[in-house]
Formats: structure tokens, sequence, C-alpha cells
């Protein structure tokens, strides 16, 4: 066999699976690997908005609100609420919209430093409420209530309409 036919020796079909050959030659000096940190790694290869890094009390209230969330969640999974899917869907959506503007920067705001705080700003404070107040526009008895926004499917009030469109805008700068 010549030597330009020889084997690969990191090809898997040559070497069976469990057989341990020896390294030809000298043994070669280990190499350390570079220690990076998760969160650089995540930072710089991730397309989405990298996350906030909140105060430990804004943290510990956010993870407060996710752990009831999927509470309710689990809740409507397994025993579903009488009102129906779409009055679920509401609420749902109440709980994680807000939750978007808390932990993630505006599109026109860099990040900050790493080892820096990034809490919301007032401008993502008033976003998160106005998500909060029209996605529970449906349900709320300003509007009359679930039913009756049910029943006016077919005519909608301009408040309705109004309050569709901030939650679409809402909805694209989330």
């Amino acid at each position: 066999m010549r030597a330009d036919e020889a084997p690969d020796p990191a090809d898997p079909r040559v070497h069976p699976a469990g057989a341990f050959t020896a390294p030809a030659g000298p043994a070669a000096p280990e190499s350390t690997p570079t220690r990076v940190d998760a969160d650089e790694l995540i930072a710089e290869y991730d397309e989405e908005r990298p996350g906030r890094r909140l105060s430990p009390g804004l943290d510990r209230v956010v993870v407060g609100l996710c752990f009831l969330t999927s509470l309710f969640v689990l809740w409507q999974v397994f025993l579903p609420l009488r009102r129906g899917n779409q009055y679920y869907l509401i609420l749902f959506l109440a709980a994680v919209l807000p939750l978007v503007f808390v932990c993630y920067r505006g599109r026109r705001r860099p990040a900050r430093d790493a080892d820096q705080r990034d809490d919301p700003g007032v401008a993502d404070w008033i976003l998160a409420g106005l998500a909060l107040l029209v996605a529970l526009y449906p349900v709320l008895p300003l509007s009359g209530g679930f039913d009756a926004f049910l029943d006016r499917q077919g005519s909608l009030r301009p408040t309705d309409v109004v309050m569709g469109a901030l939650l679409t805008l809402l909805i694209l700068e989330a």
C-alpha cells in the first residue's frame, strides 16, 4: 500500500468502537482549552436581542412571575377554565407581554457593559404597563367584560379597534 493511499486514522471505520491505537510518534503537548464564559458566547452568536442583567430584587420578582405563569399554564392544561380557551389566551398574553418589555431592551437602546445592571427605564415600564392594560382590555369591566366583548364581535367600538391596533404595535415592538 502506498503512503498516499493510507487510511485516515480519524476515520471511525478504520478503528472499530472500543479499539485503542497508540499514537504514532512523540506525544503532542496538551493544549489547555481557553475558558470562555457561556454568556459571552451566547451574546456573540445569538441572533436575538440579549436579555437584561436585572438587579437582584427585580430578578426575583420576574422569576416569581414566570413561575406563577407556568403554574397557570399547567392549571389550564389539567383543569381548563370554564370561560374557554380564548379567555385563557388573553390572560396568558397579559402575563407574558409585559415581561418581555421588562426583560429585554428596546430596539434603539444599546447594550451596556456585561458587569453593569441593566434595569428597565421609564419608557420600558410605560410599555409594560400599556401592554398589560391593552392585553387585559377584553376582560376588564371597563369594556363591559369578556361576554360583552364577545357580543360586539360583529360591530366593534372605536375603542376596540384602537386597543387592537395598540396590541398589534406592542407585539411587533416586543
